[in-house]
């Protein structure tokens, strides 16, 4: 049993997938990138990218999301979870993949 899967179980009413602009900065150059957020279920959506190091910005819903990345962690696959379960308090929780046990 995965951390996905108990997000997705007795779901059968899909909800669209979501966009996200993910911005930053990588060796003095901007960049802007968009990725999709695919809806597990319970009001919740999920994708991975890859991270720089330094700031990096996340909208979803034209709602806005700050964060630092360590240079440890430049260019590693990072999970990100968007849970609108409070749609008036909309949370993103990311976190580097390999902290998953396979």
């Amino acid at each position: 049993l995965t951390v996905l899967s108990l997000f997705s179980e007795n779901e059968t009413n899909n909800t669209a997938d979501k966009v996200i602009v993910i911005s930053g900065i990588e060796h003095q150059t901007p960049y802007i990138e968009e990725g999709i957020l695919n809806y597990l279920g319970h009001h919740r959506y999920h994708m991975e990218t890859t991270v720089h190091a330094g700031k990096m910005a996340l909208t979803i819903d034209d709602r806005n999301w700050k964060l630092s990345i360590t240079k440890k962690d430049h260019r590693a696959t990072y999970v990100v979870i968007y849970d609108l379960s409070d749609e008036e308090k909309p949370r993103v929780v990311m976190f580097n993949k390999n902290l998953l046990l396979e």
